[in-house]
């Protein structure tokens, strides 16, 4: 069986979609998940922190002065997981061996949220995203057919809301698809996701 995750298929559309200018790099940082070598970069961190600040003032071990400008930015999203279970596994098998998973940052009644941050901002930023694809996907069976993506740009913040369509089982499909028949062309990619595959290594 193999397992992908949403995020994997969004790094892959990436660098499909990159000029050559970012396409090398792009295709290194896919090398790099499947052989995983994990690579922390200066955004990502400061997304990683944002998103546990967030948790830690949910939790109220955190406060938040009222001349800190992020202060109105983390009360309006924690205003939306409040009570929510956090990093929940979920996975759905779209293929006979294929099988989409991946942990939500929130899921609360009834609807999955997602916290990222971006240092500019447009509407849709995530319409082409898979990971409300694959959650809404896993879990519609539930009665879980709403997604919120939690966005900040770190001066406000936006929320993103998708729902469940049939037609997303399909988008995902074609998704995986693509990324097996790019497979064919490129050996080297094609070895590191072999041998990540006999890793039984999910973490991709």
């Amino acid at each position: 069986m193999f397992y992908i995750s949403p995020t994997f298929l969004d790094s892959f559309q990436y660098y499909c979609d990159s000029n050559d200018e970012y396409a090398d790099k792009s295709r290194r940082d896919l090398l790099n998940r499947l052989n995983g070598i994990s690579i922390t970069t200066e955004a990502m961190q400061k997304g990683t922190d944002f998103e546990n600040l967030v948790y830690a003032y949910v939790d109220g071990k955190a406060s938040l002065d009222s001349e800190n400008p992020l202060t109105p930015i983390v009360e309006g999203m924690a205003g939306y997981i409040r009570g929510g279970l956090r990093q929940v596994h979920v996975e759905t098998q779209i293929l006979p061996d294929v099988v989409i998973h991946g942990f939500i940052d929130v899921l609360h009644k009834n609807t999955v949220y997602d916290i990222k941050t971006t240092s500019r901002y447009e509407f849709p930023k995530f319409l082409h995203k898979n990971q409300h694809l694959a959650y809404l996907a896993a879990l519609k069976d539930y009665g879980i057919t709403t997604f919120k993506y939690l966005i900040t740009d770190f001066s406000s913040y936006y929320v993103e809301t998708y729902h469940w369509r049939d037609l997303m089982v399909d988008e995902l499909r074609g998704k995986v698809n693509s990324f097996f028949d790019y497979l064919k062309i490129d050996p080297e990619m094609s070895e590191a996701f072999r041998l990540k595959t006999e890793r039984r290594d999910k973490n991709v």
